[in-house]
Protein backbone atom coordinates (compact mmCIF):
# COMPACT_ATOMS: atom_id res chain seq x y z
CA UNK A 1 0.00 0.00 0.00
CA UNK A 2 1.34 3.41 -0.98
CA UNK A 3 0.97 6.64 0.98
CA UNK A 4 1.73 9.77 -1.03
CA UNK A 5 2.58 13.32 -0.03
CA UNK A 6 2.65 15.75 -2.95
CA UNK A 7 5.39 18.37 -3.07
CA UNK A 8 3.86 20.72 -5.62
CA UNK A 9 2.77 19.19 -8.93
CA UNK A 10 6.00 17.55 -10.08
CA UNK A 11 7.47 16.02 -6.92
CA UNK A 12 6.15 13.65 -4.29
CA UNK A 13 7.13 11.45 -1.38
CA UNK A 14 5.76 7.92 -1.67
CA UNK A 15 5.90 5.45 1.21
CA UNK A 16 5.31 1.75 0.56
CA UNK A 17 4.54 -0.27 3.68
CA UNK A 18 5.14 -3.67 2.06
CA UNK A 19 8.57 -2.64 0.79
CA UNK A 20 9.43 -0.79 3.99
CA UNK A 21 10.77 2.12 1.99
CA UNK A 22 10.12 5.73 1.05
CA UNK A 23 10.73 7.21 -2.38
CA UNK A 24 11.24 10.80 -3.47
CA UNK A 25 9.96 10.95 -7.03
CA UNK A 26 9.71 13.44 -9.91
CA UNK A 27 7.00 13.43 -12.55
CA UNK A 28 8.33 13.16 -16.12
CA UNK A 29 5.77 14.86 -18.37
CA UNK A 30 7.40 13.35 -21.47
CA UNK A 31 6.80 9.75 -20.42
CA UNK A 32 3.94 10.32 -18.01
CA UNK A 33 5.88 8.34 -15.38
CA UNK A 34 7.13 9.07 -11.86
CA UNK A 35 10.92 8.72 -11.68
CA UNK A 36 12.62 7.72 -8.41
CA UNK A 37 15.19 10.26 -7.31
CA UNK A 38 15.94 8.85 -3.87
CA UNK A 39 15.14 5.62 -2.06
CA UNK A 40 15.18 5.47 1.73
CA UNK A 41 14.69 2.30 3.77
CA UNK A 42 15.45 1.27 7.35
CA UNK A 43 19.12 0.61 6.63
CA UNK A 44 20.34 2.65 3.68
CA UNK A 45 19.73 5.54 1.28
CA UNK A 46 20.16 5.01 -2.47
CA UNK A 47 20.17 7.46 -5.35
CA UNK A 48 18.76 6.85 -8.83
CA UNK A 49 21.83 4.79 -9.77
CA UNK A 50 21.55 2.53 -6.75
CA UNK A 51 24.55 4.12 -5.05
CA UNK A 52 24.47 3.89 -1.25
CA UNK A 53 24.59 7.47 0.03
CA UNK A 54 24.78 6.92 3.79
CA UNK A 55 24.87 4.18 6.35
CA UNK A 56 22.42 3.59 9.14
CA UNK A 57 23.86 4.37 12.57
CA UNK A 58 23.69 0.72 13.63
CA UNK A 59 26.36 -0.17 11.07
CA UNK A 60 28.84 1.94 13.06
CA UNK A 61 28.19 0.13 16.35
CA UNK A 62 30.72 -2.33 17.77
CA UNK A 63 28.90 -5.26 16.14
CA UNK A 64 27.91 -3.46 12.93
CA UNK A 65 29.29 -3.85 9.44
CA UNK A 66 31.33 -0.68 9.74
CA UNK A 67 32.26 -0.26 13.44
CA UNK A 68 33.96 2.91 14.65
CA UNK A 69 37.03 2.05 16.74
CA UNK A 70 40.16 3.71 18.04
CA UNK A 71 38.70 7.22 18.21
CA UNK A 72 41.42 9.75 19.00
CA UNK A 73 40.64 12.44 21.58
CA UNK A 74 41.21 15.10 18.89
CA UNK A 75 38.08 13.85 17.10
CA UNK A 76 35.86 14.70 20.08
CA UNK A 77 34.11 18.02 20.54
CA UNK A 78 35.82 20.39 22.95
CA UNK A 79 35.43 19.34 26.60
CA UNK A 80 33.32 16.28 25.75
CA UNK A 81 34.75 14.77 28.94
CA UNK A 82 35.42 17.20 31.79
CA UNK A 83 36.93 16.70 35.24
CA UNK A 84 37.54 18.78 38.35
CA UNK A 85 40.54 17.31 40.17
CA UNK A 86 41.28 18.61 43.69
CA UNK A 87 44.75 17.92 45.11
CA UNK A 88 45.02 18.55 48.89
CA UNK A 89 48.58 19.35 49.92
CA UNK A 90 49.16 16.79 52.72
CA UNK A 91 51.86 18.69 54.64
CA UNK A 92 50.19 22.11 54.40
CA UNK A 93 48.90 22.22 57.99
CA UNK A 94 51.47 24.48 59.66
CA UNK A 95 51.52 26.58 62.83
CA UNK A 96 53.74 29.22 64.39
CA UNK A 97 55.28 30.51 61.16
CA UNK A 98 57.30 33.66 61.74
CA UNK A 99 56.21 37.03 60.31
CA UNK A 100 58.91 39.23 61.85
CA UNK A 101 61.07 38.97 58.73
CA UNK A 102 60.42 38.52 55.01
CA UNK A 103 61.18 35.39 53.01
CA UNK A 104 59.97 31.83 52.55
CA UNK A 105 58.50 30.38 55.74
CA UNK A 106 57.34 26.97 54.56
CA UNK A 107 57.93 24.80 51.50
CA UNK A 108 55.87 21.69 50.80
CA UNK A 109 57.67 18.39 50.25
CA UNK A 110 54.73 17.21 48.15
CA UNK A 111 55.28 17.39 44.38
CA UNK A 112 52.38 17.40 41.91
CA UNK A 113 52.91 15.99 38.39
CA UNK A 114 50.45 16.60 35.52
CA UNK A 115 49.81 16.23 31.81
CA UNK A 116 49.38 19.77 30.51
CA UNK A 117 47.75 18.91 27.16
CA UNK A 118 44.29 18.48 28.74
CA UNK A 119 44.46 21.10 31.54
CA UNK A 120 42.09 24.03 30.98
CA UNK A 121 42.35 25.85 34.32
CA UNK A 122 44.39 25.71 37.53
CA UNK A 123 43.28 26.94 40.94
CA UNK A 124 44.53 27.22 44.51
CA UNK A 125 42.59 27.54 47.75
CA UNK A 126 43.95 28.04 51.27
CA UNK A 127 43.06 29.18 54.75
CA UNK A 128 45.40 30.99 57.15
CA UNK A 129 44.94 32.69 60.51
CA UNK A 130 46.67 35.18 62.82
CA UNK A 131 48.83 37.02 60.26
CA UNK A 132 49.51 39.90 62.67
CA UNK A 133 49.31 42.48 59.88
CA UNK A 134 51.82 40.66 57.66
CA UNK A 135 51.53 40.26 53.92
CA UNK A 136 51.62 36.54 53.17
CA UNK A 137 51.65 34.78 49.81
CA UNK A 138 50.72 31.13 49.17
CA UNK A 139 52.36 30.20 45.88
CA UNK A 140 51.97 27.28 43.46
CA UNK A 141 55.33 26.95 41.69
CA UNK A 142 56.62 24.90 38.72
CA UNK A 143 59.99 23.23 39.42
CA UNK A 144 60.72 22.69 35.72
CA UNK A 145 60.05 26.20 34.40
CA UNK A 146 61.15 27.74 37.71
CA UNK A 147 58.15 30.06 37.49
CA UNK A 148 55.12 30.88 39.58
CA UNK A 149 51.88 29.45 38.19
CA UNK A 150 49.53 31.37 40.50
CA UNK A 151 49.31 32.58 44.09
CA UNK A 152 47.13 33.95 46.89
CA UNK A 153 48.04 37.16 48.72
CA UNK A 154 46.86 37.88 52.26
CA UNK A 155 47.43 41.57 52.98
CA UNK A 156 47.20 41.50 56.76
CA UNK A 157 44.00 39.46 56.54
CA UNK A 158 43.08 35.93 57.50
CA UNK A 159 40.54 33.34 56.42
CA UNK A 160 39.91 31.34 53.27
CA UNK A 161 40.90 32.54 49.81
CA UNK A 162 40.78 31.03 46.34
CA UNK A 163 41.93 32.04 42.89
CA UNK A 164 42.30 30.38 39.48
CA UNK A 165 43.81 31.02 36.08
CA UNK A 166 43.50 29.83 32.48
CA UNK A 167 46.92 31.29 31.68
CA UNK A 168 49.11 28.19 31.65
CA UNK A 169 52.14 29.81 30.04
CA UNK A 170 54.31 29.25 33.13
CA UNK A 171 53.44 25.56 33.35
CA UNK A 172 55.73 22.88 31.98
CA UNK A 173 54.30 19.90 30.13
CA UNK A 174 54.50 17.52 33.07
CA UNK A 175 55.60 19.43 36.18
CA UNK A 176 56.17 18.80 38.94
CA UNK A 177 54.82 21.70 40.95
CA UNK A 178 54.88 22.46 44.64
CA UNK A 179 53.47 25.01 47.12
CA UNK A 180 55.26 27.38 49.45
CA UNK A 181 54.39 30.27 51.79
CA UNK A 182 56.33 33.48 51.99
CA UNK A 183 56.14 36.72 53.95
CA UNK A 184 56.61 39.83 51.80
CA UNK A 185 55.58 42.36 54.44
CA UNK A 186 56.40 41.80 58.09
CA UNK A 187 53.94 41.45 60.97
CA UNK A 188 53.87 41.20 64.74
CA UNK A 189 52.83 37.57 65.34
CA UNK A 190 53.28 34.05 64.01
CA UNK A 191 50.71 32.74 61.52
CA UNK A 192 49.07 29.38 60.91
CA UNK A 193 48.15 27.57 57.69
CA UNK A 194 45.06 25.39 58.09
CA UNK A 195 45.15 23.84 54.61
CA UNK A 196 46.21 24.39 51.00
CA UNK A 197 44.51 22.74 48.05
CA UNK A 198 45.49 22.91 44.36
CA UNK A 199 42.92 21.96 41.74
CA UNK A 200 42.83 21.34 38.00
CA UNK A 201 40.02 21.51 35.48
CA UNK A 202 40.75 18.97 32.78
CA UNK A 203 38.86 18.73 29.49
CA UNK A 204 39.13 15.99 26.87
CA UNK A 205 39.56 17.16 24.01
Amino acid sequence: MDRVIMLGTNFRIRANEEEGACYIEMYDAGTGQWIKLLTVNAETIFDTKGTKLSLHGSEHSATGADPITNIDYTQLSTNTIYFYIPVPIPDSVQSGLDTSSTGTKWTSNFNIPWDKRHIKKVGIRARISNPGGATIRIVFFDRTTNKEILSLTYSGTEGEMETSTEDLSNMSESGPGYVYAEVTGTGTTTFDIHYVLVWFEVGIA
